[in-house]
């Protein structure tokens, strides 16, 4: 199911979805990053078995970065994602905790987002705008960001979960939350070029009575 991390410090059901109806094709990317960000994903979540993975020694978590500046697609792809687990595209039971990081102002809210995490896995931990507990001038929050660190790839394994953060400033992250083992795929997501400006065109007036418009001019 889908639930959410909210201001009371709890984790809870999330009320209203909304649009259930992204889906990858809702988002406008360069072919080649689409899949580099949409495979693993949906591998991940379509496959992952735990006996299997250890077996042959798959990673039995992942960790991503969306990074880009605001506007860019890096939330769309959290509402894409919970599309495909509310319409069972995955083919199974998924967990998938949307989290603020607005939200996070202690080391325990870290702390019972994961252990929830751990327990309904497989399951997804969106944090958007990680940059607030884990970016450059953000010493006050040290606390919250070592806790992180420590659920990512401390002593207690985590096994089964896919962390994926958002953030519109990714090169001040702290080095130690981007390293390997945590979140060590990193993926860029700039303004869309001449061909994906076209695309959106073509993608927010595909319901729109528009005589024949000449797409290229606007690329």
């Amino acid at each position: 199911g889908i639930l959410e991390f909210k201001d009371s410090g709890k984790v809870g059901f999330l009320e209203r979805p909304g649009d259930v109806g992204y889906t990858w094709d809702s988002i406008i990317l360069p072919a080649k990053l689409k899949q580099d960000i949409s495979g693993p994903i949906d591998f991940f979540l379509k496959n992952y078995d735990y006996d299997l993975w250890r077996k042959y020694g798959l990673p039995l978590k992942r960790g991503i970065v969306l990074d880009g500046p605001p506007g860019t697609g890096k939330s769309l792809i959290s509402k894409i994602l919970i599309s495909n687990v509310l319409k069972g595209i995955y083919g199974r039971q998924l967990t998938f905790l949307y989290v603020s990081s607005r939200h996070i102002c202690k080391k325990e809210a870290v702390h019972n987002i994961y252990q929830i995490a751990r327990r309904l896995n497989p399951s997804v931990v969106f944090i958007e705008d990680v940059d607030l507990i884990a970016g450059v001038g953000r010493e006050y929050r040290k606390e919250v960001l070592d806790e992180l660190l420590n659920q990512l790839d401390g002593a207690e394994a985590l096994e089964g979960v896919m962390t994926i953060v958002t953030s519109n400033r990714g090169s001040e992250l702290d080095p130690a939350l981007v390293r390997s083992g945590r979140l060590g795929d990193k993926y860029f997501l700039g303004p869309p070029a001449g061909g994906e400006r076209i695309d959106l065109f073509k993608l927010f007036t595909r319901k729109m009575a528009t005589p024949d418009p000449d797409y290229a001019a606007y690329a």
